[in-house]
């Protein structure tokens, strides 16, 4: 660009509302101006269409698959499967799709019937998985087995940051929880500082079976009565979300302190 020149015109940029600002990031000397494909409706930079080179929208699927065992417990998940091959041909081609988890192990597990099925359907829809490790807490507290999984499409992989078993604290489940990162542009929420969370938690694996179960719900309900929250708009939402999730680790603290309590030391003298 020439300096010399005052204005230049850009035509058929094709820039959402949202997108606006990239015309001040072409020159640092010039303040751009423009108007935008949907200029008096402004979308959402999730909900703009693949055609004009925004992100799709996302479409997530949480299922929970019949476990080994029960009767006609195959064939359930076999119609399961059926129902998301149709849900996965109906939006793969407009939506990135992230679906789970699957109560088997599609990765190591043995051969089984449910397992094919599961596999065929990746194949037939070109969806892929990261191993995460064992998911499954066995009843003496012991990991087991791997079977819950986050799949996605292969085409986007380069928008899947990380897959990770967590470990956390309050969770009573024998399941481990998985957290998917995955690259996604959208604006900003506006939060307040007072919704966020200063609270710390701590990494250890609660013996529900040893502690008072009936102390830890009166905690928590008693904390939650004397709580006053009112959801109005997305904020109070984050920041009550934040003020539960407080409470039950404190909750939690109280019942199954972090540390031991010391030995106390005694002289002879």
């Amino acid at each position: 660009m020439k300096e010399d020149v005052d204005i230049y015109l850009l035509q058929e940029h094709w820039l959402f509302d949202c997108q606006l600002n990239m015309l001040n990031e072409i020159h640092f000397k010039y303040i751009g101006i423009g108007k935008s494909v949907d200029t008096g409706d402004a979308l959402p930079p999730i909900q703009m269409p693949r055609g004009y080179e925004g992100d799709p929208n996302i479409i997530i699927v949480s299922l929970y698959l019949p476990c080994k065992g029960p009767t006609n417990s195959t064939q359930e998940l076999l119609e399961c499967i059926d129902q998301l091959n149709e849900i996965v041909c109906t939006y793969s081609n407009t939506h990135q799709i992230i679906i789970g988890y699957f109560n088997e192990d599609i990765i190591n597990g043995a051969s089984s019937q449910r397992k094919k099925y599961i596999n065929d359907f990746m194949q037939d829809h070109e969806l892929s998985s990261n191993e995460t490790g064992l998911t499954f807490i066995h009843s003496n507290g012991k990991d087991a087995t791997a079977i819950d999984f986050i799949l996605y499409q292969n085409k986007y992989s380069e928008h899947i940051i990380d897959i990770q078993k967590l470990n956390v604290t309050s969770n009573v489940s024998d399941h481990y929880p998985l957290l998917l990162s995955v690259l996604h542009h959208q604006k900003k929420l506006n939060i307040t500082k007072n919704s966020q969370t200063s609270a710390k938690t701590f990494n250890k694996r609660i013996k529900w079976d040893k502690i008072d179960t009936g102390k830890y719900a009166s905690l928590i309900s008693t904390e939650i009565s004397s709580t006053k929250c009112k959801i109005q708009n997305r904020e109070d939402l984050e920041s009550g979300f934040n003020t539960l999730n407080n409470i039950i680790i404190k909750a939690t603290k109280d019942i199954a302190p972090n540390s031991k309590k010391e030995a106390k030391i005694t002289s002879d003298e």
